[in-house]
């Protein structure tokens, strides 16, 4: 049985590993409130959508470092002690401060950055430098 627990703990702690040498920063490594991002890839374009529902545009720092997408934010939390008083009872909202590093690719446009806010999601979209195109290569696959 502690060989098992042992076991786990490397698995754990091995996973962990991979993500820092990747330099991803995950969700529940910076701050209080995690939002959920996903990032596509399209034709002239890389599009990163993060879910914040119940923020506002002011409630948002976009900023760009070392290659990195920035997103910083904080959810206030809306309810004040009065609030509570007056019958709040429970709640599973999330609320706190946020950090969250997106590396990018190289072919992006560092010039032509957009972002809007639009039913509780964040859209940020980057260009590409215009005629590069993103070196895919298949890897096969080999038996032992």
């Amino acid at each position: 049985m502690n060989r098992e627990k042992g076991l786990t703990k490397t698995f754990r702690n091995d996973f962990m590993d991979l993500f820092d040498r990747f330099d991803f920063d995950m969700p529940f490594m910076h701050g209080d409130f995690a939002p959920k991002i996903e990032v596509k890839d399209l034709a002239k374009t890389y599009q990163i959508s993060a879910e914040v529902p119940g923020m506002d545009e002011k409630d948002f720092n976009i900023t760009l470092k070392d290659n990195q997408l920035i997103l910083e934010g904080e959810k206030r939390d809306e309810y004040q002690d009065e609030d509570k008083k007056k019958g709040y009872y429970h709640s599973e909202f999330s609320y706190g401060k946020f950090y969250r590093a997106i590396p990018l690719a190289e072919d992006v446009d560092k010039d032509k950055i957009t972002a809007n806010y639009k039913n509780g999601v964040l859209y940020i979209d980057v260009a590409k430098i215009a005629g590069t195109q993103s070196k895919t290569r298949k890897i096969e696959l080999t038996k032992h």
